[in-house]
């Protein structure tokens, strides 16, 4: 089955919602703003991505996660997401 752009960025960002979803307010505030810093992306380009609007990144991913401590991205079976069509880098 061929994924389109559209199911991966709606995916990903319910995925990162559902995990805001589980921190009080201050703490979603912390995340956000150590994403930004952490990434170098403005706070726009965050909020994007939670509202669906464009893509995150692999690398974003990866800085979220390791900044949560935890999986977001990975589906509950423990199967990585196909990603072979992320066509976005960048250097950290």
């Amino acid at each position: 089955m061929e994924t389109f752009i559209n199911d991966i960025k709606h995916r990903d960002a319910k995925l990162l919602c559902s995990y805001l979803d589980t921190l009080s307010y201050r703490e979603s505030v912390e995340f956000v703003d150590e994403v930004v810093n952490t990434t170098g992306v403005n706070r726009r380009t965050f909020f994007n991505w939670k509202y669906m609007c464009c893509r995150i990144p692999s690398w974003a991913k990866d800085a979220m996660e390791s900044i949560a401590g935890r999986s977001i991205f990975t589906s509950s079976n423990n199967d990585k997401p196909d990603y072979h069509n992320d066509r976005i880098t960048a250097k950290m």
